[in-house]
C-alpha cells in the first residue's frame, strides 16, 4: 500500500475513498495502517463536536471533510479523487470549492455556499467557521 512506501499523505486518497465508500472498514484499516498519526487525527475527529446530526455507523464517512477542514492544504493531495454523490463527499467537494472562494475573496458566492454547507451538516459547519474565524481574524 502507498503508506507504507510513501506515508500518510500518499495514502490519504484512498483512505478517504475507503471512508466514503465503505465507512464500516475504515476502522479495520485504521488497526491494520497502526499509523500513530492517523490515530491522533481520528480521535480529534471524534472529539471534535458531537455529531448528532449523523448516524454512528456513517460517521467514518465524514472523517475526509473533518480532516479538510483541520488540514485545509490537504485538499491538494486528492488530485484526481473521484467524490461520490453522498452527503459527507459532498461536504468534502464543498469545502474545496470554499477554499477556493476563499482566496478569490469572493464573499457573495462564499456565503451562498457556507449555507450549503450549514444544510449537509451544521456541526460540520460550525467547526467550519470557528476554524475561519481563527484564522482569518
Amino acid at each position: 500500500m502507498a503508506h507504507r512506501r510513501d506515508g500518510l499523505a500518499a495514502a490519504r486518497p484512498t483512505l478517504f475513498a475507503l471512508a466514503w465508500h465503505a465507512p464500516l472498514r475504515l476502522a479495520a484499516v485504521r488497526a491494520e495502517l497502526a499509523d500513530e498519526l492517523l490515530e491522533r487525527e481520528w480521535q480529534a475527529f471524534e472529539r471534535a463536536c458531537e455529531w448528532e446530526s449523523v448516524a454512528e455507523a456513517e460517521l467514518p464517512a465524514w472523517f475526509p471533510a473533518w480532516f479538510l477542514v483541520e488540514h485545509p492544504i490537504a485538499g491538494k493531495e486528492l488530485g484526481e479523487l473521484t467524490f461520490p454523490d453522498t452527503p459527507a463527499a459532498s461536504a468534502a467537494r464543498l469545502l474545496l470549492a470554499l477554499f477556493a472562494l476563499e482566496r478569490r475573496g469572493d464573499q457573495r458566492r462564499l456565503a451562498g455556499e457556507r449555507e450549503r454547507l450549514r444544510r449537509l451538516n451544521p456541526e460540520l459547519f460550525a467547526l467550519y467557521m470557528t476554524r475561519r474565524e481563527v484564522r482569518y481574524r
